[in-house]
């Protein structure tokens, strides 16, 4: 980073924006701008700014009350603020990857209701500790430090600027930043800081060197000295504890364990006080239910106290080894004080990188010799008793570290047979869209086929449509379909999209599928299914991304392929030959796949029956043979058989990679194997086979390479028609004004916004209102506004919804994240479990959501009604039927595979199972004993068990490509939200109990 590194850089950005002097060769942009920036924003590589958190840190510190007020003589800030430092928080993210950031982190995530935090030195002398991220003003900031300190001295400077600029804390204002994934980044950190905290020693006295190496007078104040001081004292405490415990062991006067007891009730010693005060609060407030938080919060800040102890001489060691370094390189060499690395390659180094990681592996001999040291002194019978839990700890340090390393939530690998059991309900769904998703429809999806006569309804929504659009991204994924099938029909849908009528660029709510016509006479512009389908656009955008530099050829298609000869053989009626006939070995090259296709293409050539459902799979895997067998000819030829002699020859560089080569790789080695080939063919005139091999395969490159590149451009084609379908769509229109929140939908003929709002989070319309606010339709306040009441059921507390169905809880997560220990993923995990409980009190299979039934309306279609969990609705016409629908277990996959699995298996057994998947719902209303199945299958609850299932076998591939947008990154804090502490629920619940008497 050049001189000083950071604070190097930030002196010669101030003194570009000052106009004193430009010490960058490069700059691009509008100059100009930067005349009259006032102030500057400092985070790390690793922090992330909540939205509006910068604007609210320049409304701070722009504030008349906080304006710095610099002392001329001093040149220091006496009055206001030079420098705003927000509170900083923890990802979410980051305390899931390992036990020691879970641990040590203390709880991460948002809580919306906290506006401010105690801060000691804030308080009590009106003055923060710059940490390095937040905001200063760049006038005061230049005055004060320009030519101040030492070229090349100070490691950390942000304690010693924060001195000179004054630093105010704003504890109402937060950034967030990620954790140390494992102790050896951890360490490392701490090793820095300790470093730089002595390399400012000099700073607590009355005399300070200037730029010059003059000493001069120390103008900061006694209290910034004292932090200073507190720093260093921090860093002597684990040698001391250290020495505390042997030197006690070793015969200090009071007896071992007096000692050993003192030490440890030491370090216990905040952690007793603060509980001691958390139960002095409760008593006093007379809240029982505060008692169980106290407890909580000790259960938390014990085992970091006991895995402080039994690190404690790894810690020891890099602490002296810091200060003796800095002594070293201060008063001997001059050398190395800036020695310093990110928080990010500190992050991504594993252990044994650096001098304080071998320490570790030094811990167990040093514990040995402690162990000697006492064993050869003269010691009292106790002596052992006191040290040997101690030095077993210690001993074991190497394995503590190991199992803080690993993540607390590592997911169990998936059985062979689950996988080859959803792989093939995956496919039955995909047939579905496969099937009546073509060009009778326009190339959408008909919102519902009944199995009686096939009959299909010729409708489509929003979400259907989204949801046809993301299962074509499944169906690549799961290897069913190629890059040009994916590309072609995903480019006919969009095409068809862009014909509908719209309003702002949203779809109406309904459409005919073939007409293409609104089906409203007053077309109705539906808030969720506007959230919904921009969620699948952004979603597909990535995804096609993705795609783009994916290989052509990839070992899914052999799997898809494997899963649907699987389903084949399930059939009944089919030919001897196509039953007997065997895959390659699990371990098959792709070359041994590809000369199997052509094996399974003769025998699905041959194979004949008399069988209608066996023929429609028949047909279809031999149709899936193809169009491998066409990728291969029409843009990668140079993988078929027949050329394989050419592979021998080491100048055409056919080496085994040219088989999984993406769009791009694959054209430019196309386009290079030609060129080899020409200089070849001379060398191999004497070889007729091998000329005439490489005349034909020279002959096919041309046109392979217009084909790769017509796919690439396709592909582009596709990302641009969704940004600008996406980016067409506004919500601010859907948003009541008064009330910050979504409206139900907007009629258009009337040109009136619906009354109703979705003012609950446990509501499908989650994934609008959060799209609304990352686009800056919706201010953030929406999310807060949304109605978290909660309820008690089957021993969990959980948030309402308005008809307690899977759908308003779990529909979101296809796409967005849910991560542990938020308020969304706790509701998830608990609706799951009450879900299951309700169920298994009714001794049936679990899974109540919005669904059809099997009653019949008067059209004779099946009724369709909002069945869910009366103990978790709001609405008191809530009713669970119960009517059992198999697409509410696929949405709870990823929450409980264990009980989702087994309970897909019960239905299947059941005989739930028709040609394309699953059937709508089992009604039970009339009997508990022999339920009533509605033989039909809806495209939204299709698409959404599909995506489940891609999602669960995928490593949640859908809520990656959701991710990944930029715009959805800028808002995925809302989703890091806290939930509320079970006291506060309990005595909330509590206070209620008149209220449920009298219901």
């Amino acid at each position: 980073m050049g001189w000083e590194r950071k604070r190097g850089k930030l002196l010669d950005l101030n003194k570009l924006l000052m106009g004193e002097y430009d010490a960058f060769p490069i700059k691009a942009g509008n100059l100009d701008v930067l005349r009259s920036v006032r102030y500057v924003l400092t985070v790390d590589a690793d922090t992330q700014l909540p939205r509006d958190a910068a604007a609210r840190l320049v409304g701070a510190i722009a504030h008349p009350l906080n304006q710095a007020v610099v002392d001329p003589k001093q040149r220091i800030v006496i009055s206001g603020y030079g420098i705003l430092q927000p509170r900083i928080g923890i990802t979410v993210q980051s305390t899931v990857r390992s036990r020691l950031a879970h641990i040590f982190s203390g709880q991460g995530g948002v809580d919306i209701y906290t506006r401010a935090i105690s801060d000691a030195y804030q308080d009590l002398f009106c003055e923060g500790i710059f940490t390095g991220k937040g905001i200063y003003e760049v006038a005061a900031l230049h005055t004060v430090l320009n030519n101040r300190f030492p070229h090349n001295s100070l490691l950390s400077h942000d304690l010693i600027e924060g001195a000179y600029a004054r630093a105010g804390l704003v504890t109402d204002i937060e950034l967030i930043e990620d954790y140390p994934s494992h102790y050896s980044a951890y360490s490392r950190r701490q090793h820095r800081w300790f470093r730089g905290d002595w390399q400012i020693t000099q700073w607590m006295f009355s005399r300070v060197p200037n730029e010059s190496g003059k000493f001069v007078p120390n103008p900061i104040s006694g209290i910034n000295r004292w932090k200073i001081f507190d720093n260093l004292r921090r860093s002597l405490v684990d040698p001391m504890f250290f020495l505390l415990f042997v030197a006690g062991w070793l015969g200090l006067p009071g007896g071992r364990p007096y000692w050993t007891i003192a030490a440890f009730l030491l370090l216990l010693f905040p952690i007793v006080a603060q509980f001691a005060f958390a139960l002095g609060r409760a008593a006093a407030n007379k809240e029982s239910s505060s008692t169980g938080d106290a407890l909580l919060d000790l259960g938390r800040s014990l085992p970091v106290a006991l895995l402080q102890l039994a690190l404690l001489p790894h810690k020891m060691f890099f602490a002296v080894d810091a200060i003796i370094r800095v002594l070293v390189r201060r008063f001997i060499t001059g050398k190395r004080l800036l020695e310093w690395e990110t928080a990010a390659q500190a992050d991504s180094l594993s252990e044994n990188h650096a001098p304080v990681d071998r320490y570790l592996v030094l811990v167990p001999f040093v514990t040995a010799g402690v162990a000697a040291l006492i064993w050869f002194t003269p010691h009292h019978p106790h002596t052992w008793f006191c040290a040997a839990p101690m030095l077993a700890l210690w001993f074991l340090s190497t394995m503590t570290v190991s199992w803080l390393n690993h993540s607390p939530h590592v997911r169990a690998k998936i059985a062979m047979r689950d996988e080859v059991f959803l792989l093939s309900l995956a496919l039955r769904i995909w047939r579905y869209f496969y099937q009546f998703g073509a060009e009778r429809h326009n190339y959408l999806i008909p919102d519902n086929v009944e199995e009686e006569g096939l009959v299909e309804a010729a409708r489509v929504s929003p979400t259907n449509i989204g949801l046809h659009l993301n299962a074509r991204l499944a169906a690549y994924v799961l290897g069913f379909i190629t890059t040009p099938e994916f590309a072609d029909m995903t480019q006919r849908s969009l095409s068809t999209i862009s014909q509908l009528e719209k309003f702002r660029g949203h779809l109406y709510n309904w459409y005919d599928t073939k007409t293409l016509k609104p089906l409203d006479a007053s077309p109705f512009v539906s808030s969720v299914d506007s959230g919904n389908f921009v969620a699948s656009l952004y979603t597909l955008r990535s995804g096609a991304l993705e795609i783009a530099h994916k290989p052509l050829l990839s070992p899914k298609l052999f799997a898809g392929l494997c899963a649907h000869w699987r389903l084949l053989r399930e059939q009944e009626g089919i030919p001897s030959g196509l039953a007997r006939l065997s895959f390659p070995k699990p371990r098959a090259s792709l070359a041994e796949w590809i000369e199997w296709l052509f094996i399974a293409q003769t025998a699905c050539n041959k194979a004949c029956t008399t069988s209608s459902t066996a023929a429609w799979w028949i047909t279809e895997t031999q149709n899936r043979v193809e169009k491998i067998l066409l990728l291969l000819r029409d843009y990668m030829p140079w993988t078929l058989p027949e050329y394989t002699p050419l592979r021998d020859l080491q100048q055409l560089g056919m080496d085994g990679t040219d088989y999984t080569l993406p769009i791009e790789d694959a054209s430019l080695f196309a386009e290079i194997l030609g060129l080899r080939l020409t200089q070849a063919y001379g060398k191999l005139a004497a070889n007729s086979v091998l000329a005439a091999l490489c005349k034909r395969l020279q002959s096919s490159l041309p046109s392979a390479v217009g084909r790769l590149r017509t796919l690439a451009d396709h592909l582009s084609a596709i990302v641009r028609d969704v940004e600008h379908a996406a980016e067409e769509m506004e919500f601010t229109f859907l948003a009541d004004p008064s009330k910050q929140i979504l409206s139900i939908g907007y009629d258009v003929k009337a040109q009136r916004l619906h009354e109703a709002c979705y003012d609950m989070i446990a509501s499908e319309a989650r994934i609008a209102t959060f799209l609304a606010i990352a686009r800056g339709d919706l201010p953030q306040q929406g999310w807060i506004k949304l109605v978290r009441d909660h309820t008690y059921a089957f021993g969990r507390f959980v948030l309402l919804s308005w008809t307690g169905t899977m759908f308003e809880y779990l529909m979101p997560a296809l796409w967005m994240r849910s991560y542990p220990g938020t308020l969304i993923a706790n509701t998830q995990t608990a609706v799951v479990h009450i879900q299951r409980d309700f169920a298994n009190d009714l001794s049936l299979p679990w899974g109540i959501s919005e669904s059809g039934a099997a009653v019949r309306n008067d059209n004779h279609h099946y009724h369709y009604q909002a069945y869910g969990i009366p103990f978790i609705a709001l609405s008191p016409e809530t009713t669970a039927g119960p009517v059992i629908s198999p697409y509410s277990t696929f949405l709870a996959l990823g929450l409980n595979a264990h009980s989702a699995l087994r309970n897909l298996r019960r239905m299947a057994a059941a005989k739930w199972m028709g040609a394309y998947g699953l059937y709508e719902a089992a009604d039970y209303t009339t009997s508990h004993r022999t339920p009533h199945i509605a033989r039909e299958w809806m495209a939204h609850h299709q698409g959404m068990s599909l995506l489940a299932i891609v999602n669960y076998l995928q490593e949640n591939i859908v809520q990656q490509w959701f991710h990944a947008n930029p715009l959805i990154q800028s808002a995925e804090l809302l989703l890091h939200e806290m939930p509320a502490r079970r006291s506060f629920l309990r005595k909330q619940w509590k206070s209620l109990a008149p209220l449920r008497t009298n219901h």
